[in-house]
């Protein structure tokens, strides 16, 4: 009964150029314009998902378009509880953009590291490029 796992779940539409993302419990997905904007997306998801006592279970989606260069963070709350929203923007628009996103991974995790006690920590990356959206 205390048991319980988050989940985040995304679509990238590239016909219909849109991004869902909806979120089961877990931290924001983190989107980054190559004007500098940061959206956080499915910030207010549903509960995560085995929570005893859930009889309603319901999990909004939220939807932004697709702009060329766009780059969406996702991670677990290892780095949310390593590091904040705020670092985290600061890591990528630091850098000079389109960074490789092996070195952006490569920063992230030595910042999340330089904390204590860790926990599970996964992070995905996904850009997509203007040739991608034709």
């Amino acid at each position: 009964s205390d048991r319980f796992v988050t989940a985040t779940a995304v679509e990238l539409d590239l016909h219909q150029r849109t991004w869902t993302v909806a979120s089961a419990g877990h931290p924001a997905a983190l989107l980054f314009r190559r004007d500098g904007r940061v959206i956080p997306l499915a910030e207010r998801g549903g509960p995560g998902l085995g929570f005893g006592g859930v009889t309603a279970w319901r999990c909004p989606d939220e939807r932004a378009a697709v702009e060329p260069d766009d780059l969406l963070l996702l991670s677990t709350d290892g780095f949310a509880d390593c590091v904040s929203a705020a670092d985290l923007a600061d890591i990528i628009t630091s850098t000079d953009r389109p960074a490789p996103l092996a070195d952006l991974r490569q920063r992230l995790f030595a910042r999340m590291a330089a904390q204590l006690h860790p926990d599970d920590a996964t992070l995905l990356l996904v850009r997509v490029t203007p040739a991608a959206l034709g």
